[in-house]
């Protein structure tokens, strides 16, 4: 109906909201039982999104591995400002960057000589323009996306509406220093962005809660 594949947006946090410690650090927040389950949310999808920042911090290959895997997701980084080296992890064969005008054009040919395809898509607000992304993703057959961007892509995914369903791996730790997302244009408590509790499951000492938008 929409030609746009549904996102799931799974993010990994802390007991207080962190993604991450506040030395940048987010290896490991929650333990191989929920990985596993990230392993087989990749299989189920077609494409696994996430932001340079991730690639950056974690160099993910985002690739199936915990999990019999007769078939590998499309690997989509989102990159406006060509920060992501093509030596990175998710890049290669089977890969997309989503990039801006505003990336070097040196950069870009090396992402294409690393096997990845490049997508110059509008600039929105200094970053990749997302709407589009979708309507390409969708238009090449892509039906769901498995998003584990950081902050700001996942930020701006909520902020958008484009995030139809939130997987939350919560992991019994607490680190202190803030919270995880950016502005999401909320100013107060009538004006939240509400979801509706799907599932609520233990993986391990972690616990999964899976909200979908009403």
């Amino acid at each position: 109906r929409t030609g746009r594949p549904f996102v799931s947006l799974k993010l990994a946090l802390t007991l207080d909201g962190r993604m991450t410690a506040p030395d940048g650090s987010s290896r490991w927040i929650t333990g191989p039982e929920a990985r596993r389950i990230v392993h087989a949310r990749r299989l189920e999808c077609d494409a696994v999104m996430v932001g340079a920042g991730t690639v950056l911090a974690d160099d993910p290959r985002l690739t199936v591995r915990d999990v019999a895997a007769p078939r590998q997701p499309l690997r989509v980084v989102v990159d406006a400002r060509g920060r992501v080296t093509p030596e990175a992890a998710a890049l290669g064969e089977g890969s997309v960057v989503a990039t801006t005008a505003a990336c070097p054009h040196d950069v870009q040919i090396a992402w294409k000589e690393a096997g990845a395809e490049v997508l110059v898509l509008p600039d929105a607000g200094g970053g990749v323009d997302l709407s589009p992304l979708l309507d390409h993703l969708g238009g090449r057959g892509v039906v769901e996306v498995f998003c584990e961007g950081g902050p700001r892509l996942a930020s701006s995914l909520i902020r958008e509406g484009l995030a139809g369903r939130l997987e939350l791996h919560y992991g019994p730790v607490l680190t202190g220093g803030g919270l995880a997302l950016e502005d999401l244009g909320v100013s107060s408590m009538a004006g939240a962005l509400r979801f509706r509790v799907e599932d609520v499951v233990h993986a391990g000492n972690d616990v999964l809660v899976t909200l979908v938008r009403p």
